[in-house]
């Protein structure tokens, strides 16, 4: 299975109305504040609060969808099933992956405000 894309600029805008500019805005904001949002994951997972780390996963998957951040999202997506199925322990495996996954979507970001 081929590794999900950091960023897909077609889906991306598809979910701005087609409109680069609010795609661009919003996959900034989204950079801007990813990793507070990654900290909030992994606080309620610390925290033994599984159903507040579903919550806050589950919020940042449909943020990441609407700008096309694919990789992201399929993170939070996962550990929004494990925290769900009370596997507390792949939500923690996971999480360890969104940092990586963070920096490749900052990259992309940029390169898409540099284009």
């Amino acid at each position: 299975m081929a590794s999900a894309p950091a960023l897909d600029v077609a889906r991306g805008l598809a979910g701005c109305a087609d409109s680069a500019d609010i795609h661009r805005e919003v996959v900034a904001m989204l950079a801007g504040d990813i990793d507070t949002r990654i900290t909030a994951v992994q606080q309620a997972l610390i925290n033994g609060d599984l159903p507040a780390c579903a919550g806050l996963a589950h919020k940042n998957k449909g943020a990441c969808l609407a700008v096309g951040a694919i990789a992201l999202a399929e993170l939070f997506t996962t550990i929004d099933k494990a925290c769900r199925r009370g596997d507390g322990a792949e939500a923690k495996t996971t999480t360890l992956q969104l940092p990586d996954a963070a920096i490749a979507f900052r990259t992309a970001a940029a390169g898409l405000n540099a284009g």
